[in-house]
């Protein structure tokens, strides 16, 4: 059963990952359009990977309608589906923050390339430069989607957030939108090969606007806070 069920991962996850590059690849060359190219490959990676990881994405109608456009969108990393899970959710607009070890793989470095993923360098120089190329994203329209624990974390808990999604919402003044993944992590454990078909639980939270006034150490624990207070209703 192990074996299957990392075959199953590998399907699950490499066929919309070539289908995803070819389709941005094709995409751009006709259009030329950047936004046309980010929609066409989270459209086929949205919809394709989650049915063959066996995925049922549930999240009520109420909640879905907290994601305003564009907006700094956070969500707490559980899982090597959470990419997989925001595609499904958000289908469009949306570019995403990535680690710069991400750019070297193989497999996810070209999709991350070709939809315009904004890559994390060293931390000397992270902030003003991610900062610059996000806000010139919002500008655009787009919207930004990051984890604020900046990896992926064991058992279900919340890792320390960074301040980053805070003040970069603060200074785009946009709205930060929490996404809160219940159990992606049953479904593939970090550092697991091993995907188990089945339900995972989402939750929008209110967007949520922080002032120029506001303090980020505090605007990013409250944030943090929130991701408890609703993991902890599960």
């Amino acid at each position: 059963m192990r074996v299957v069920r990392t075959l199953h991962l590998l399907v699950a996850l490499v066929v919309p990952a070539l289908l995803g590059i070819f389709t941005g690849m094709l995409v751009a060359l006709l259009s030329r359009d950047r936004r046309r190219t980010l929609n066409a490959v989270a459209t086929v990676v949205g919809w394709l990977a989650p049915r063959l990881a066996g995925l049922r994405i549930e999240v009520d109608a109420a909640s879905q309608a907290h994601l305003q456009r564009p907006a700094v969108i956070t969500f707490n990393h559980q899982s090597g589906l959470d990419p997989v899970i925001l595609c499904a959710l958000l289908q469009r607009d949306v570019v995403g923050v990535a680690k710069d070890s991400l750019r070297r793989n193989p497999l996810l470095g070209p999709l991350l390339r070709v939809t315009g993923s904004i890559f994390l360098g060293a931390r000397e120089e992270r902030r003003e430069r991610v900062l610059a190329q996000a806000s010139a994203v919002l500008a655009q329209g787009l919207s930004i989607v990051i984890a604020p624990e900046g990896t992926r974390v064991h058992n279900g808990a919340v890792g320390s957030f960074h301040t980053g999604a805070c003040l970069l919402a603060q200074r785009c003044h946009v709205p930060l939108v929490p996404v809160v993944i219940f159990n992606s992590g049953e479904r593939l454990a970090p550092r697991s090969r091993e995907l188990f078909p089945g339900p995972v639980r989402v939750r929008v939270l209110a967007p949520r606007r922080i002032s120029e006034d506001d303090d980020i150490e505090q605007a990013t624990r409250a944030l943090e806070q929130s991701y408890v207070d609703t993991l902890a209703t599960r």
